[in-house]
């Protein structure tokens, strides 16, 4: 039917945002709430990273909070999918279009084997 596919996209975007205007999952307009992790151990973690935060600057909260130093033969995947690095000037508002609001960051060390 012609009017509900109209009504679907305002409708379903407004169910999803936590302030009504069609932010799906976002609540904060300026913050995602992303997981974090390290593939030498598959230890997680959650932040809170701007939407207008690279993937590259995401990728060097992972070496951060897991004490861990940047390797050029680490690789990269954001929700299981391998992420290359010329791509890290993406944004993540840019990959919320593209994966949706849960988004998992993970560096894989040559070492662990993945």
């Amino acid at each position: 039917m012609h009017t509900e596919t109209e009504n679907m996209g305002g409708a379903a975007d407004a169910a999803h945002g936590k302030d009504g205007h069609g932010v799906p999952d976002l609540g904060d307009k300026n913050h995602l709430k992303v997981t974090l992790v390290w593939g030498g151990t598959g230890e997680s973690k959650t932040a809170n990273v701007t939407l207008t935060e690279t993937v590259a600057g995401v990728f060097e909260l992972v070496y951060q909070r897991f004490h861990q130093k940047a390797s050029d033969q680490d690789t990269f995947e954001v929700n299981g999918q391998p992420f290359p690095r010329s791509d890290f000037g993406v944004t993540v508002e840019q990959l919320v279009h593209r994966f949706g609001p849960e988004l998992e960051f993970e560096i894989i060390p040559p070492t662990s084997g993945a």
